[in-house]
């Protein structure tokens, strides 16, 4: 009973434990789970945080040149600016002062002569057609898209446009200038997760301000969205809205098999927005070791605590082996004591129609310890213990009692078939022929 007792509670005690480590393992794995897709956000906001970064560098570049153009554009306004020899000279020597490559003032046609940095003076060209130079004559000082300069075969250029008023606040001449497109493109150029990223300005037309140096744009020598052909449809009328809209947004998309993030964030000039993208596999390969080693963290704990538990349950297994040992085995002869006699006999008489119960203990044992010492009779007492146990089985039972009093039951089917039996099991007689033991039988 206490046996079925024990082995309930440990049967409890190790669904409670198992119940245990599958919490703390799905609980582990939802952990892992949420911080990499924490992960992943951390990331996305990192590829953001780049763009705005690069976004805050390009606007105060920008907004330098047009304050420095517009401050030449004053100090220029009250010059006598139909005397073209002067306003020539003026342009050179101002020119020479600053760090734009060319610069020059329009009429409001659009035909302007630019001079270079070292003073010579270009042929004219007429930009009255292009998109920024009319925002300077509406009054709006501007930044042209990315273009091919038209004296440098192979280079490209950005235009500023930045209106000269009159008394009346009237536009009537534009001044001109000219920086390289390296100026914003070392900018863009400015590596993404160490190299693996790379980012690009484009128009609210989808077309591409700058393109960033080894990025698919300039790889496919695309000049617009349309030219992106591994974006699908949808992906690029979401990018397309985005960019009309001047508003934030994101996609994952696939090049050349590989999945790419990638942002678009306005940047507040000439409605641009500045775009970056980076591979899916460089972010995970961010906190793929992380969660490697989460993993090992976890894989790690789970074997201690399941060693622990097989450790436990040993300890746990030995504890009642020693119990039941101590409670059950008479310790001098290992075979069953009178508790352990009690609790099977109960059993077999249930079982069993006729059986007797036999007691016997050893003539004059006393005077052999005496004369031959405890240690010699303990050996005379496990010699008999082991002689009974050859006949133990599901018909026989004994256990030593005390001292050198042993008793058992067994079935029979007559007296003398039983004493038979017994002279039989006992095996042992005095030198005359007399039984060594005293027996006596129950019969029942």
């Amino acid at each position: 009973m206490d046996r079925d007792r024990n082995q309930s509670f440990y049967r409890k005690y190790i669904l409670l434990a198992f119940v245990l480590c599958l919490c703390f393992l799905a609980t582990s794995l939802i952990f892992l789970f949420y911080m990499m897709q924490q992960n992943n956000k951390e990331n996305v906001e990192y590829i953001k945080a780049d763009a705005d970064q690069k976004k805050m560098t390009i606007v105060k570049q920008v907004q330098g040149d047009i304050q420095t153009l517009e401050g030449i554009s004053v100090c220029i306004r009250g010059v006598a600016v139909n005397n073209s020899n002067e306003m020539s000279n003026i342009m050179q020597e101002i020119n020479n002062g600053n760090s734009f490559i060319r610069m020059g003032v329009a009429d409001t046609d659009g035909v302007v002569q630019l001079f270079d940095i070292g003073g010579k003076l270009n042929e004219p060209i007429n930009l009255g057609e292009e998109l920024f130079f009319q925002k300077a004559l509406a009054g709006e000082s501007s930044i042209s898209a990315t273009t091919e300069d038209p004296f440098s075969e192979g280079e490209y250029i950005n235009y500023y446009a930045v209106p000269i008023k009159d008394k009346n606040k009237q536009v009537f001449k534009i001044l001109c200038a000219v920086n390289p497109a390296d100026t914003l493109a070392n900018i863009i150029n400015s590596p993404i997760f160490k190299g693996a990223g790379c980012s690009n300005i484009m128009n609210q037309n989808g077309q591409f301000v700058i393109r960033a140096r080894g990025s698919s744009a300039e790889k496919m020598d695309a000049r617009s969205l349309d030219d992106m052909k591994f974006l699908t449809k949808e992906q690029k009328q979401k990018l397309m809205n985005a960019l009309k809209k001047g508003e934030e947004t994101s996609l994952t998309y696939k090049e050349n098999g590989q999945e790419q993030i990638s942002i678009a964030e306005p940047i507040g000039i000439n409605g641009w927005s500045i775009t970056g993208a980076v591979p899916k596999a460089v972010i995970k390969q961010r906190y793929s070791q992380t969660a490697i080693g989460v993993s090992a963290i976890i894989f790690t704990a789970l074997c201690i605590f399941l060693l622990l538990l097989y450790q436990q349950q040993k300890i746990m297994h030995r504890n009642e082996k020693s119990l039941r040992n101590l409670a059950y085995v008479d310790q001098l002869t290992g075979c069953s004591n009178f508790s352990k006699f009690l609790l099977d006999a109960g059993d077999f008489v249930q079982r069993t129609e006729q059986y007797a119960v036999w007691y016997c203990d050893l003539k004059n044992f006393k005077y052999f310890n005496d004369i031959f010492g405890y240690k010699a009779g303990d050996s005379v007492l496990q010699a008999l213990a082991q002689q009974f146990k050859k006949y133990e089985n599901r018909e026989f039972l004994f256990c030593r009692v005390s001292a050198d009093n042993f008793t058992g039951i067994r079935t029979y089917d007559n007296r003398t078939e039983l004493e038979q039996w017994f002279d039989e099991l006992a095996g042992l007689r005095h030198v005359d022929g007399s039984d060594v033991l005293e027996k006596d039988f129950i019969h029942l």
